[in-house]
């Protein structure tokens, strides 16, 4: 450069000078090329350098720079030079050697008689600056954020992509931008974090965010590269940001579904063709008992111990995309549940089978409550067939029952009471059953009054001590603050005396018989386990046994009437049948647990009545009071049931009116009404039943007191005639003492002393 300097401000010497050893050897001694050429265009010198640049001949000199070289007077050179010497300046450009392809930057120099040249070989310099250009290219067409910024964090160069995602204009000026490029959370991982991993160890990444100038945050996946120099000084740093809101949006999206599936009641579950657990949801989690890191890559029909239908499903499966049934599976804890199954075949884009999604729905409860359903529709079938065999036996036992007592007055010797003792033991046997039939049949409301739950227990537990055999033990369980019940005590006691005695013979060689009473509500799901249950407050009275447990085959027949495991003789099969009857009509309902070789726990819900105290039990019997010549009018279609009643009444100091039917009895009533102080009217007749008989007499006699009789508590005609003035019931048969003291308590009469 400096020997350029010194000969380009020279006059064209002419050949002979640059042929003097001195400048010989400066010239030689130049990296670049060099030549002159006179006013004419002619060569007057070029450089062993220049000669090699443009591929010259060694006789070069003298030869016509444009005839000679045509390629130089169709390139820029021409104009350039000529330019020079025209305007007598210096005139530097750049340009391709038509020749050899080199990039060559030429400066011009005129002189007094023609111009010299200095020739300089950029072709790396062009080159990094094509390199330059296209890396600018590549960087201002990616859609990726793109910057540089020194080791202090000025960022001299943004591209055009990251310049739009920030908000700043094309023609503004990067140095003069002042907002942050990060939320300061972001920032903080950058500077904190991103930047000296990428000192430490030349590059890093990492999710941050970017902010724009209007505010907003975007998220990014961003990549920090640190560029070091031969001596390993960090010259900058380039950061490469993507936009990746579309992604977290996909990947909330996902969570989001992933969120709802987990709260799915259903057990959802992804398998692959060999039947390995891939995803295991929440509410399979819960179905089953198993975490997800417990179970994924488990064989799934060997996990629930699914070996039902199992085959036949996969076949059905395979062959159609989708299999729907029912199967049984085991928890975790090895408790037997029923799921209703709907798996399906997934495919991949090329519609080969890829994984089979399982969804399968707990329906234990459901199925549980369909066989309750069952077991209710075939025991009301029962129930029906019965509660009529039943209505025809009370009235063949009433005339019996009620003749049994007079004939004890006609017959006092001996013989005769034993005779009569066992008819009327017989009869009152009978007349039990048949109120357990009738129970069961159609329930009853008895007397319904506010009583303690506690009272009753107190009392079953001082009756089996003294019964029960020493090898069994009772245990019970009675809160002071136990809800009170509405109910008929008589009817309560025999639902808990008759479970303790079943579970008495469940132990035949002893055990321990627990009674627990407690307060309990049953909500919406639980109301839904039990056919019969409805929401509320209730009392729940439970007996358990530790005995030999109830056979899985005959858990639905149990409650059935006449269904008995014991020998002929030692149970009539109704006991539980009468429980059920008694606690329905009670508004209650009763679930039973049982496990062979363990023992079996009754539960019996009763209605609660909060905030109430109910008395204590009387125990005090009363002696039958006799009437002062009362007039009574008994109504029946059975003719020896009217002469049994009227018999009895007239022991006891009463008149009375027979009417055989509805018909008959409205006829009395009309002849003489005020003679009359009470009726007693069967409900059940043909032609005119109960309802209307009360209903014609109470036209003739409104203050009339009515009791009603029936062997079948018909619920509605009962509460009918309630409505129009019935004062009383008494089921058939009664016992002559129970009707004699309803007759006497409809009368107002007080127990004599």
């Amino acid at each position: 450069m400096n020997a350029y300097f010194a000969l380009s401000g020279i006059e064209q010497p002419d050949r002979k000078f640059f042929e003097e050893p001195p400048v010989t050897q400066v010239i030689e001694n130049l990296t670049d090329g060099f030549s002159t050429f006179d006013e004419n265009w002619y060569f007057t010198f070029v450089s062993p350098k220049c000669k090699r640049l443009f591929q010259l001949p060694d006789d070069v000199v003298g030869k016509h720079l444009w005839r000679d070289f045509p390629l130089l007077a169709e390139s820029g050179f021409y104009e350039a030079a000529h330019g020079a010497l025209g305007d007598r300046k210096t005139v530097i450009f750049e340009e391709r050697c038509p020749y050899t392809q080199i990039w060559v930057e030429s400066r011009i120099q005129p002189c007094r008689n023609g111009a010299a040249i200095y020739y300089q070989d950029i072709s790396e310099r062009m080159q990094a600056k094509d390199e330059q250009l296209r890396i600018s290219a590549i960087l201002e067409a990616t859609t990726d954020f793109v910057s540089i910024f020194d080791p202090k964090g000025k960022p001299p160069y943004l591209n055009r992509a990251g310049r739009q995602l920030i908000g700043i204009a094309a023609d503004e000026d990067i140095s003069q931008v002042k907002i942050p490029f990060h939320p300061t959370w972001a920032s903080d991982m950058v500077l904190r974090e991103g930047i000296p991993a990428a000192l430490r160890e030349g590059v890093w990444s990492g999710e941050t965010a970017l902010l724009t100038r209007d505010g907003r945050e975007i998220p990014v996946s961003q990549v920090l590269i640190a560029h070091k120099n031969t001596d390993g000084e960090v010259e900058f740093i380039s950061t490469i940001a993507r936009d990746i809101s579309e992604r977290k949006r996909a990947e909330e999206r996902l969570l989001e579904q992933a969120a709802l599936l987990d709260q799915a009641p259903d057990a959802i579950m992804v398998c692959d063709l060999n039947h390995r657990i891939v995803y295991w949801y929440k509410g399979a989690e819960r179905m089953y008992g198993w975490r997800a890191d417990e179970v994924v890559g488990q064989n799934l029909c060997e996990l629930l111990s699914a070996t039902e239908n199992v085959d036949e499903a996969l076949r059905e499966l395979l062959a159609r995309g989708v299999w729907r049934g029912e199967m049984r599976c085991l928890t975790k804890e090895k408790r037997e549940i029923i799921n209703e199954c709907h798996w399906t075949i997934v495919r991949d884009a090329e519609g080969q089978n890829k994984s089979i999604l399982i969804i399968n729905t707990d329906i234990t409860e459901k199925k549980k409550l369909e066989e309750q359903f069952l077991r209710t529709q075939r025991m009301e079938s029962i129930g029906t067939l019965a509660g009529g065999i039943a209505h025809d036996l009370n009235n063949v036992l009433s005339p019996i029952l009620l003749a049994t007592r007079i004939l004890n007055l006609k017959f006092p010797d001996d013989d005769s009471k034993k005779l009569l003792g066992t008819l009327r033991r017989s009869a009152e046997r009978g007349a039990d059953l048949v109120r357990q039939v009738l129970m069961y049949a159609r329930g009853t409301d008895g007397e319904r009054v506010l009583l303690q739950p506690r009272h009753i227990i107190n009392e079953v537990v001082r009756m089996l001590q003294d019964t029960l055999p020493k090898s069994i033990t009772i245990k019970q369980s009675l809160p002071a603050n136990l809800w009170a019940v509405s109910g008929d005590t008589t009817q309560l006691y025999q639902v808990i005396m008759n479970l303790c005695v079943n579970a008495r013979d469940a132990m035949p060689d002893g055990g321990l018989i627990s009674l627990k009473a407690e307060n309990t509500s049953v909500d919406e799901h639980q109301s839904k386990s039990f056919l019969d249950a409805r929401l509320g407050d209730f009392v729940v009275i439970r007996v358990k046994d530790n005995g030999t447990g109830i056979p899985a085959e005959i858990r639905s027949k149990i409650f059935e009437p006449f269904f008995t495991t014991k020998v002929q003789g030692q149970g009539s099969g109704l006991g539980l049948a009468t429980v059920l009857g008694i606690v329905k009509s009670h508004d209650g309902f009763i679930d039973f647990e049982s496990e062979m070789g363990k023992g079996t726990c009754f539960q019996v819900y009763l209605p609660a009545v909060k905030n109430e105290v109910a008395p204590e039990l009387e125990r005090d019997a009363k002696e039958l009071p006799h009437g002062q010549g009362e007039t009574i009018l008994i109504v029946d279609d059975e003719v020896e049931i009217l002469k049994m009643t009227s018999e009895t009444l007239a022991a006891y100091g009463y008149r009375t009116v027979l009417a055989q039917g509805g018909e008959e009895a409205v006829h009395h009533c009309r002849q003489n009404p005020a003679q009359i102080a009470l009726a007693l009217v069967d409900m059940m007749m043909p032609r005119m039943d109960g309802v209307a008989t009360i209903r014609e007499l109470k036209k003739l006699h409104p203050d009339l007191k009515v009791i009603m009789t029936s062997g079948l508590a018909d619920t509605h005609k009962l509460a009918e005639a309630n409505a129009l003035g019935a004062t009383g019931f008494l089921a058939k048969p009664c016992l002559p003492g129970k009707m004699i003291q309803v007759i006497a308590s409809a009368l107002n009469f007080k127990s004599e002393p």
